[in-house]
């Protein structure tokens, strides 16, 4: 709709397209009718310009309706494409955007650690020729439920980089959690869990 008034504005104004205007004199002269090439926007009759006029009445007022149309077609384009996208953009600058989905289900984390699906975000990667991923920070304050995996034959110990650095740079493990080479993961349970 948009690019038919704006052409449709433009193939009218243009209207019968043979670039010759009848001077003030009676004699033929070259005119440009092709208003969309001259840049010209809307294209309404005031711009065909001195001793230039080709338009008929009727083709005036047809031309004044499509151009004057586009005019509030773009203007309104254009409110609708900032309130539609630009407006929300600055406003996710300076407000909140977040919807949450779904429900408080009234169940605390702590209550459901021990599911295989609930897991925190433990400091760890995989390394080839390993069958468990190295874990690369202090779990003193973190139940091992939360970690996401298990090796029940040799636990979380043998995995644990942090237990490695201590046997190697011969430091106990209060020295070496001063130094804080490590991060510290943390877990506060909810009151009324263990």
């Amino acid at each position: 709709l948009i690019v038919h008034v704006i052409m449709g504005g433009y193939w009218w104004s243009g209207y019968p397209y043979d670039n010759v205007c009848q001077g003030n004199d009676g004699d033929y002269d070259y005119c440009n009718q092709d208003m969309l090439r001259s840049g010209i926007f809307p294209p309404l009759p005031q711009f065909q310009g001195d001793n230039q006029q080709w338009m008929s009445d009727s083709q005036a007022k047809l031309v004044s309706i499509y151009g004057w149309s586009s005019v509030v077609i773009v203007g309104v384009g254009i409110i609708v494409f900032i309130k539609e996208n630009i407006m929300p953009a600055i406003d996710g600058l300076f407000n909140s955007t977040y919807e949450p989905d779904g429900k408080d289900q009234g169940i605390d984390f702590s209550s459901v650690k021990h599911l295989h699906e609930v897991a925190a975000y433990v400091p760890q990667f995989r390394e080839v020729g390993f069958a468990h991923p190295l874990i690369a920070c202090d779990l003193q304050h973190l139940d091992e439920d939360l970690i996401g995996w298990k090796d029940f034959q040799y636990g979380f110990d043998r995995h644990n980089l942090f237990n490695d650095a201590c046997t190697i740079l011969g430091h106990d493990m209060e020295v070496t959690r001063e130094s804080r080479c490590f991060s510290s993961v943390h877990h506060w349970p909810s009151p009324g869990t263990d």
